[in-house]
């Protein structure tokens, strides 16, 4: 897609997160977003819910709220722009042309396509990460429920921590973090809940053991463990 954006002026991204929706498709959107506009195409974000309206406007000063059912959207925002790339839940049939559908789980319940890891979405401060494998001292293990933890997990994947025998530095992430890349990059391993976190453990090197909220998690996790990049607990 980024090699037809020269033919391309306005682009709408749908965006959502928060709550049960966590924060990774939102961050994977305004990634994508980012690249389009050093692309050269024009962005706009769409979004239906106020909390992340407010959010957007902090990250991305052009951005609007939309009403309506799917249909009703897409079919305005189709019609607004030279393309509209909507991350939805399910996928949309017949979609018309210009609408672009990114898959929320790998894969989509029914669809049996493997994970493309050339193509999974992240940040640019991610791209060509690797973390060094110099002995130091006790191993430092990320923990992450995730932005908004919906199932409230965090004391949970804690508590695991405390019980290993094995001393380790426990490492938790929290709003002033200047780069998550750097950060990951000063661990060992990671114990997630699955989610775009876990991708970019994977990115950087730092192998994620993934606790599972939704089958479709389970068969992003279970992608990693195939590669041999992570532990899938189901």
């Amino acid at each position: 897609m980024l090699d037809e954006v020269e033919l391309l002026t306005t682009i709408a991204i749908r965006v959502d997160g928060g709550g049960k929706t966590g924060h990774g498709h939102l961050y994977r959107m305004l990634a994508l977003g980012d690249e389009l506009q050093r692309q050269g195409a024009m962005v706009i974000y769409a979004t239906a819910t106020e909390a992340i309206l407010r959010r957007l406007a902090i990250a991305a000063p052009t951005a609007l709220r939309i009403r309506g059912s799917d249909e009703e959207w897409i079919e305005r925002l189709g019609s607004d722009y030279d393309a509209l790339v909507v991350d939805l839940p399910e996928p949309i049939a017949d979609a018309p042309p210009g609408v672009i559908v990114l898959p929320r789980s790998h894969p989509w319940p029914g669809l049996p396509a493997p994970m493309d890891w050339d193509h999974v979405i992240l940040r640019r401060e991610f791209a060509g990460r690797s973390r060094s494998f110099e002995p130091h001292g006790p191993p430092k293990v990320f923990v992450s429920a995730g932005g908004t933890d919906p199932a409230g997990l965090l004391p949970t994947l804690l508590a695991a921590t405390e019980a290993m025998q094995t001393p380790i530095s426990t490492r938790v992430a929290d709003g002033s973090i200047a780069s998550m890349a750097d950060y990951l990059l000063g661990c060992d391993l990671a114990i997630v809940s699955y989610g775009m976190t876990a991708l970019e453990c994977c990115a950087c090197g730092v192998p994620p053991i993934c606790v599972c909220l939704t089958e479709g998690h389970s068969q992003g996790a279970w992608e990693i463990a195939v590669e041999d990049a992570g532990i899938n607990l189901g």
